[in-house]
């Protein structure tokens, strides 16, 4: 009966976040934590989870030409590696829980209270950031994200 409960929201929230190009593993994590599921389970689905919701949206957003290899990249070679790090750490359920939730309590603070959607609306330019931040930045992310098993696109909005 639980896992029923588990995969209508995890259907749910993973029908809403593709339709506007994120993966949903903070939504998957948080249904999950929800309902007390262990943190090496739940973090293992939502990531796996997130790669085939976030592989639909990039397929989607690469035929439309929105994909700029130049921008991702940086990100990349530092990210997927520390990831791969951050995946073998465990962490106490009271550490994951501090983390994730740390997380998921900011970014839904800036969404609700710190948005500026006219400035999404007005400025369709994308500024690349330095090289070299990206490179830490991402290995910085990558290394979270692993920790936890949530996608790196949450990311975007701290």
């Amino acid at each position: 009966m639980v896992i029923g409960y588990i995969s209508f929201f995890v259907f749910l929230t993973a029908f809403l976040y593709s339709s506007v190009g994120f993966g949903g593993a903070s939504s998957y994590l948080a249904v999950m934590s929800a309902f007390n599921v262990t943190p090496a389970f739940a973090s293992t689905i939502a990531l796996t989870l997130n790669i085939l919701v976030a592989g639909v949206a990039f397929i989607n957003y690469s035929r439309r030409r929105y994909f700029q290899w130049a921008l991702l990249w940086p990100f990349l070679i530092s990210s997927i590696p520390t990831a791969f790090l951050g995946g073998m750490i465990r962490l106490s359920r009271t550490t994951y829980e501090l983390i994730l939730n740390g997380i998921l309590l900011y970014v839904a603070f800036r969404l609700f209270f710190l948005s500026d959607n006219s400035k999404i609306e007005n400025d369709n330019a994308i500024h690349l950031p330095a090289k070299q931040l990206a490179i830490l930045l991402g290995g910085v992310l990558g290394l979270i994200s692993g920790m936890i098993g949530i996608g790196g696109g949450i990311f975007y909005h701290l």
